[in-house]
């Protein structure tokens, strides 16, 4: 049963939302502090949002003596590495409910993110849609309804199944790299789409490592977990290049300063939180500095490419009605 639900296309492309995380993490917080056991309050803390899936994770929890962190483990496509470690840390300190609700304040925080994104890129796809079906009206006038579907649909079609297989595969790789890696290393190096790749995924190593800090993890252990669930092999693959060439008893800063990921401005945060003894808050100060910067990049974006696609259909429509145009009247310049 375990592995129709894990490994399901429907899980491997939508995994869960950021919001039914946030509600789940949260309710579950609240029935462990109130001493509830972990299978029981797992299927009653997912009952409105994930009752399939606790429900599975209950039965590992309770029938297969797992832990709570080993039965997230187990839905790779479900829960990243860092919500497990954070679990793992919890159960092993005792502080299991601090760190579900920190958690709880993660996935909300990325949700509103993610919607705030969403939104944005509405426009865009609109006027994407009117490149395709803006350019061939001339058929409609020309041969009818049924010539123009079928040029609309014989575009249309083969593009969102183009993007499905695209998304699908992009999707099943976050584990194992492939097209995923490929795709994050050149968005990274597109300037218009490499700033808003980058922010995010530095501000996403630096809520990880801010959170397992406070946790209880070395900072040896936490760097490879943050580059991991900073969901960007751009970031992971420059991250852990320099954490495995210079070894684990270098400190953070040593680290980030020889990837060349991180700006200036950040290094220092770093640094000042190694030599005040407040690094967990100085790393989330530094995710919170870049908070701003990233939603701005991904506003620039948001009104950028629109207008570009808006150029780019204008230019269609234009070669079409001139060509159209030079057909109409190509005979009258026979005589």
């Amino acid at each position: 049963m375990r592995s129709v639900i894990a490994n399901s296309p429907s899980a491997i492309l939508f995994g869960v939302s950021g919001h039914s995380k946030a509600v789940f993490f949260r309710q579950l917080a609240t029935m462990v502090q109130a001493g509830l056991p972990v299978g029981k309050a797992v299927v009653t803390a997912g009952q409105h949002s994930l009752e399939a899936l606790t429900a599975e994770l209950a039965l590992l929890i309770e029938r297969h003596g797992k832990t709570l962190s080993e039965a997230m483990a187990q839905y790779p496509y479900h829960f990243n590495r860092h919500e497990v470690a954070l679990v793992k840390a919890g159960e092993t300190s005792g502080q299991m409910d601090r760190q579900l609700n920190e958690l709880a304040h993660t996935a909300e925080l990325n949700w509103q993110l993610h919607k705030k994104i969403t939104s944005k890129l509405v426009y865009p796809a609109l006027v994407a849609h009117s490149a395709v079906l803006l350019p061939p009206l001339f058929l409609l006038v020309k041969d009818g309804l049924a010539a123009y579907l079928t040029t609309v649909l014989g575009m249309l079609i083969p593009a969102y199944i183009l993007f499905g297989l695209f998304f699908f595969f992009y999707r099943y790789s976050r584990l194992s790299g492939g097209v995923r890696r490929l795709t994050d290393h050149f968005v990274a190096s597109v300037p218009m789409l490499g700033g808003p790749h980058q922010y995010g995924a530095r501000i996403r190593f630096f809520q990880t490592m801010a959170n397992l800090t406070e946790a209880g993890f070395l900072p040896s252990q936490a760097i490879p977990l943050a580059a991991d669930s900073a969901d960007s092999f751009w970031l992971k693959d420059k991250v852990l290049a320099s954490y495995n060439k210079l070894g684990k008893e270098v400190p953070v800063s040593t680290v980030l300063k020889d990837s060349g990921v991180f700006k200036l401005f950040e290094q220092g945060l770093v640094v000042s939180g190694e030599e005040s003894g407040s690094f967990a808050s100085s790393l989330k100060k530094a995710a919170d500095t870049l908070r701003p910067d990233y939603e701005a990049q991904i506003h620039r974006l948001t009104v950028i490419l629109p207008v570009l696609l808006l150029f780019l259909v204008g230019g269609m429509v234009g070669l079409v009605a001139v060509r159209t145009m030079s057909d109409i009247f190509a005979p009258l310049n026979m005589f």
